[in-house]
């Protein structure tokens, strides 16, 4: 006869295998920082586009110094573009860490669908024609390992491509223009692109970040 006193078992949701405690890599520390470089780097990059549209003689506002490279390096444009282009690599480095763990994590969570190892995960961007697909791949894996599903992995996949295939005729529209004058057209197209691309990036890492974390609390890591 069955114990009536006898606490029910544990249901496990299909596709989450318990692990044990501790197991699951922390990776909630690297998407806060990276989704903040990023979100920092575009909105230097949004500031700078209104300053150059509602102001864009403030563009000429040179430090007045005497040496030719310091003036160059102070010159406001060249300022906006380190305080761009520093959150921005400085972002990407982390994401690496973040992925790389994430990657990690799915593989025990559900080894049957996130097949890539976490250095193929990473890896495969400095890979020529496999990192238009991979990545992708991984991303995905990871997202269904962790959620159940591949929510926002298409959105966010087809954001980062689109910046870099935007990033061609960006230059070809700018090359003549002026850069203290107002943004051409084709700058605000990749402005609004870029920061869609931001949010569904917000979006894909934080629903796996909070999945993983809940997932890692549960085991009692």
């Amino acid at each position: 006869m069955e114990n009536p006193y006898q606490p029910p078992a544990v249901q496990q949701a299909p596709g989450f295998p318990l692990v044990a405690p501790g197991e699951l890599m922390d990776i909630r520390k690297p998407a806060l920082w990276a989704l903040g470089l990023y979100g920092v780097s575009f909105a230097v990059g949004l500031l700078h586009d209104l300053q150059r549209s509602l102001t864009p003689d403030l563009a000429m506002d040179y430090l007045h110094l005497h040496d030719t490279y310091y003036v160059t390096f102070f010159d406001i444009n060249a300022l906006f573009g380190w305080l761009i282009i520093i959150p921005g690599l400085a972002s990407m480095i982390v994401f690496f860490v973040w992925k790389y763990r994430a990657a990690h994590n799915a593989r025990i969570l559900n080894p049957a669908v996130m097949t890539f190892s976490p250095a193929m995960a990473v890896g495969s961007y400095f890979i020529p024609i496999a990192n238009l697909v991979i990545p992708c791949a991984a991303m995905l894996g990871i997202s269904r390992a962790s959620t159940g599903g591949g929510r926002w992995v298409g959105l966010w996949w087809t954001g980062h491509l689109g910046c870099l295939l935007l990033t061609i005729p960006l230059i070809l529209a700018t090359w003549d223009a002026d850069p203290t004058g107002k943004p051409v057209p084709m700058e605000y197209a990749y402005t609004l692109w870029n920061m869609l691309t931001f949010l569904f990036t917000w979006q894909l890492i934080m629903r796996i970040t909070r999945a993983q974390t809940a997932r890692s609390a549960t085991t009692g890591s």
